[in-house]
């Protein structure tokens, strides 16, 4: 079972599918395209405007997810796929990179001012000084009456 949000992807993908021509429905293998009729959300309605061209057709983040990996593997030349998986590859190595600057446990450490234990010497002794027993019960009583 797939989420609600991916069945209404899949739902717009077929439908916009119907205006693509043949040639390139059928680069699709079938059992992905199987995949996605069988898991559709068959009551999401969605109209595809065809006097607009796909760029301007209002789709989900996920469905133009899916269309841009169609063409990465089913449409692209040979040269677009080694463009868009060395583009990917690179956005990768960007987002690790940032992780590492982010995370990384040496520069948190760095940037917080270390407390040097040895240079304070606050050594004062604080008086405690206990209530005597008398005051003690006065207290307690009064606690008893205010409830």
């Amino acid at each position: 079972m797939v989420s609600k949000q991916y069945a209404c992807a899949y739902k717009e993908v077929i439908e916009l599918l119907k205006y693509f021509p043949i040639q390139d429905v059928k680069k699709i293998p079938p059992n992905v395209l199987e995949y996605i009729l069988k898991n559709k959300e068959e009551d999401y309605e969605y109209r595809v405007e065809a006097n607009k061209p796909f760029e301007e057709q209002k789709k989900s983040i996920i469905t133009e997810a899916i269309f841009a990996n169609f063409f990465r593997d089913y449409w692209a030349t040979e040269y677009q796929r080694e463009r868009i998986l060395q583009k990917e590859k690179v956005d990768k190595l960007k987002i690790e990179e940032q992780k590492r600057n982010k995370y990384n446990p040496d520069e948190i450490f760095k940037n917080k001012p270390v407390q040097n234990l040895e240079s304070s010497n606050n050594t004062d002794l604080i008086v405690y000084k206990e209530k005597n027993i008398l005051k003690r019960i006065i207290e307690k009583i009064l606690k008893v009456f205010n409830k």
